[in-house]
Parts: C-alpha cells; structure tokens; sequence
C-alpha cells in the first residue's frame, strides 16, 4: 500500500502542477483549477470506497483489464518481451500489465494512473474549447462535466 500512496501523491502533485502551466491567465482560473482538483479527488475516494477489501473481485471492464494486466504481467516475467505479448482487448490492457510487471499488481496504482489520464484528459478538452472560442467559464464547465463523469 506504501508504494500505491506514493503515486497518489505523484499523480496529485502532478496534476496540480500540469494545471497550473496549462491553464491560461483568467480571473478564474485559480477556481477552475481547484475545482478540477477537487475532481480528482472524488475520484481518489471513491477508487478507495470502491476497492476496499474487494479490488480483485469488483467490477466490470477495469476487473477485466485488471484480471489481464495480471496475465500479462506474469508473461513479462517469463521473458516475453513487451511487442510480443498476447493479449485480447486494448492496448491499456498491455499498459496494465506492463506497470504491474514494473511495479507489481497493485489495482489502486493503475487506477490512480488512469485518474491521471482522465484529468490530462480534460485540461487537453478544456484547451480544445478555448481554441473553438469558448469563454473561459464555458470551457471550465466542459472539462469539469468530463472530469466528474463516473468512468473508473
């Protein structure tokens, strides 16, 4: 569990930190990024409410990906080399396995992970709309819907 609050911390502070270079000056600016942290953040609690006591046995396509990152990982530490992997789905079910194998199956990292995604995710549709024109608090509101979608 150490290691999983280790990139708990990484992937926040480095959020904060890619929000605050990314976001353009506005008077606003400061609570679109805390509001865009306090996204994340929802998202971190309920990662945890979630998994708690039943992160191998809980959900639909991330139990899946879970369950094949597991696979894969153990294919890695048999000396297959990463392009040669099988695997069925996507290639986040290799960029599952592939952190597993680095450093070692912990669900809540690769979940923590893809919290990171979401939210890089959303500061690059928050710019997209700025470049369609959008007022500033228009484009805020886009990205925080996207932000507080339930897609773990």
């Amino acid at each position: 569990m150490e290691s999983s609050i280790i990139i708990l911390i990484a992937v926040c502070a480095l959020s904060l930190f890619i929000a605050y270079k990314t976001v353009p000056a506005n008077k606003y600016k400061y609570i679109y990024i805390l509001s865009a942290f306090a996204a994340l953040l929802l998202r971190v609690v309920t990662v945890l409410y979630i998994y708690h006591d039943r992160a191998d046995i809980f959900g639909t396509d991330g139990l899946l990906y879970h369950r094949e990152g597991i696979r894969l990982a153990q294919q890695m530490a048999d000396g297959v080399p990463l392009y040669a992997l099988e695997y069925k789905y996507t290639w986040y079910t290799a960029f599952v396995g592939l952190v597993y194998h680095i450093l070692g199956v912990n669900r809540y990292i690769i979940s923590y992970i893809n919290i990171a995604f979401t939210f890089f995710s959303a500061l690059i549709l928050f710019k997209i709309a700025l470049n369609y024109k959008y007022r500033f608090a228009n484009a805020a509101i886009i990205s925080l819907i996207f932000l507080c979608f339930p897609n773990m």
